[in-house]
């Protein structure tokens, strides 16, 4: 079965504000279309911290969707922390 990592990124989730809702209907998606998704993440903004749950991320599925981290003030760039990472 095909492997994939899920990554929300955002402050709002870390710190409770919001409650992360993309992850499951995300992880429900993926297992419909028969893709295993034995790890969810949830990182803050900032590109430090995205580059490395990324990197985390790939040690343990081929694939890794990302969700979320695109809003200011901290995250310029969505491509930014992707360029920093392999795969």
């Amino acid at each position: 079965m095909a492997r994939a990592v899920i990554l929300t990124i955002g402050d709002e989730l870390t710190s409770g504000r919001v409650v992360d809702t993309n992850s499951a209907t995300l992880a429900t998606r993926l297992r419909h279309a028969g893709i295993e998704t034995p790890l969810h993440l949830t990182c803050p903004d900032g590109v430090d911290q995205i580059v490395r749950w990324l990197e985390v991320a790939h040690t343990v599925a081929d694939v890794v969707i990302t969700t979320g981290g695109l809003g200011p003030p901290r995250m310029t760039s969505p491509t930014r922390p992707s360029r920093r990472t392999p795969g």
